[in-house]
């Protein structure tokens, strides 16, 4: 069992609501843990983890993100934090 934790940044290309690009920076930190799925009854858990955005930098002032940008954010931070993690 291995815990994942770690914290990082990555850049990404987010678009706005009037369709426009922007290069932003994004600073994250998480966890993961995979649960303990066999054995006593009394050992076991599920999977658990969190993934929190920290900052994105990079914006206009006022400009606003399409909707669905955040949750795209937090599956580059997953997959940033596993391959930091070395999984």
């Amino acid at each position: 069992k291995v815990i994942t934790k770690g914290s990082g940044s990555f850049n990404a290309t987010v678009i706005d609501t009037l369709g426009n690009e922007h290069e932003v920076h994004v600073t994250y930190k998480g966890y993961s843990d995979p649960g303990i799925c066999s054995g006593p009854v009394e050992r076991c858990y599920p999977p658990e983890g969190e993934i929190e955005i920290l900052s994105v930098e990079g914006l206009p002032e006022g400009v606003q993100l399409e909707e669905g940008t955040e949750d795209i954010l937090e599956d580059l931070a997953w997959h940033e934090l596993y391959e930091w993690a070395g999984e």
